[in-house]
């Protein structure tokens, strides 16, 4: 797999029981593959919202191109649900920047899992990184 993926330590928490929501995905190659398990992708329990964005390497740019397709966790079915309501196309503007982020996304049902992964993102050389930053009611990171 070409996707390394770790939670981001954005808020520093006070309550014990925190539990880092927020994550990135460091991808090698402009085109990654569906999530295949439960613990994949950012959980969204406890969360209001979450803004997704995607990076080039350090010193690279993006070249305007490819979406970031979206998947949901069905707890039901166990399985990874593809979310076509939610792709992200990054715009012919973006071209020659090193990062492109989206409007926030608020969660209207704060449970389950949702993962972002690069399609025909094409940047200068290397790969991406896709963050998803989520947070809570008044706005913090989780």
């Amino acid at each position: 797999m070409a996707l390394t993926r770790s939670l981001l330590p954005v808020y520093s928490n006070p309550n014990p029981d925190f539990v880092p929501k927020s994550i990135k995905n460091v991808c090698t190659t402009g085109t990654e593959a569906a999530p295949t398990t439960a613990a994949e992708g950012a959980d969204m329990s406890r969360v209001y919202g979450f803004i997704v964005s995607v990076e080039a390497d350090l010193g690279q740019t993006l070249s305007g191109g490819g979406t970031l397709s979206c998947y949901t966790w069905n707890e039901f079915s166990g399985i990874w649900d593809w979310c076509g309501d939610a792709i992200k196309t990054i715009p012919a503007s973006a071209a020659s920047k090193r990062g492109c982020s989206f409007a926030g996304d608020f969660v209207v049902a704060p449970r389950s899992r949702v993962d972002f992964r690069p399609n025909g993102v094409t940047v200068s050389s290397g790969g991406c990184t896709v963050y998803i930053i989520s947070t809570d009611s008044t706005g913090r990171p989780l």
